[in-house]
């Protein structure tokens, strides 16, 4: 059976967190004052979340079934 992927790879998590932190050395007035820090962070936390949802769609089917 072949699992609905979100584009992001369940195994590609742990770069993506490594990205949320070198990210967070933004400063609130440079995150608030140039969107393109604002669609980093949000970019990043969105592949975080379609990588959560890939990992528990795999655990949902490994446990329920198809």
């Amino acid at each position: 059976m072949t699992l609905p992927s979100s584009g992001a790879s369940s195994t590609e998590w742990p770069g993506y967190l490594r990205e949320l932190n070198e990210l967070s050395r933004i400063t609130l007035e440079e995150y608030l004052g140039d969107f393109r820090h604002r669609r980093a962070v949000e970019r990043v936390v969105q592949l975080l979340v379609d990588a959560a949802v890939d990992v528990n769609t795999h655990i949902l089917v490994d446990q329920v079934g198809s």
